[in-house]
């Protein structure tokens, strides 16, 4: 995720949208022209302008320095931007992002996952490389120096529940409703069913029915047939928030 954004007001309003549209692409070419910071679909920078100014970067300082190229590019045409309107994003605000933004797109279709422990890790190592991202470094206390946050402190900082447990609680969610639709419906039939003939030699694959059993024993529930349980929406509710809870292993 980019490290920095800074939101720009734009100049007065004219009558002429024809040329203000011409002296919104002149700063912006100026501001391209930079090829320090962040690439973006060939470009070193992504702008939209639609009032705003919208401008990404990896680092405070690359955006500090291309939002000077944008200011001296306006002052040159004749635009001024307003300064009341111009920050940093907060890191509040990036974390709010992350959750509504990039962490739905990540995890679309999660429900219907089957996901081993490799790839479990493997979704663990993306969030915390967004979070380093997002959270910064740290100094130490000791040597004075510049270091990278560890899992502890970035979970810490972070307070909600982690990408795997997103993952177990919308799979349980999901779980719930497929085995309270009935017999009628093909999603039910899927799930309850039986594959004729037979399977490969060798270890069977993980199923996605493993991973609902696996996740309830995770909150002490070792009876086989979940499907009744799930009958019950309050109990089964209870169950989905457990899986959500941050001390759950």
């Amino acid at each position: 995720m980019p490290g920095d954004l800074i939101l720009a007001g734009g100049g007065d309003d004219d009558d002429d949208d024809d040329d203000d549209d011409d002296d919104d692409k002149y700063t912006i070419r100026k501001v391209q022209d930079n090829t320090e910071g962040l690439e973006l679909n060939g470009l070193h920078h992504l702008l939209a302008y639609a009032g705003d100014v919208n401008m990404l970067g990896e680092n405070p300082q690359t955006v500090r320095e291309n939002a000077e190229i944008l200011l001296e590019a306006s002052k040159a045409i004749g635009l001024e931007v307003n300064p009341e309107k111009t920050n940093l994003l907060s890191k509040n605000l990036k974390v709010r992002i992350y959750k509504t933004v990039i962490l739905p797109v990540v995890l679309y279709g999660c429900e219907i996952w089957t996901l081993t422990l490799r790839e479990e890790q493997r979704l663990r190592v993306f969030e915390n490389k967004v979070l380093r991202k997002l959270f910064g470094a740290k100094r130490d206390e000791v040597t004075g120096e510049w270091r990278k946050l560890h899992n502890a402190e970035l979970h810490a900082l972070y307070s909600s529940p982690n990408i795997i447990r997103n993952i177990k609680s919308r799979r349980l969610r999901w779980a719930g409703y497929v085995a309270r639709m009935g017999e009628s419906r093909n999603a039910y039939r899927v799930l309850v069913g039986s594959p004729e003939g037979k399977r490969p030699l060798g270890r069977p694959r993980r199923r996605w029915e493993d991973n609902i059993k696996m996740y309830l024993r995770e909150v002490e529930y070792d009876d086989r047939d979940w499907i009744n349980l799930a009958q019950d929406r309050d109990q089964w509710r209870a169950y989905v928030r457990a899986a959500m809870n941050l001390r759950v292993p």
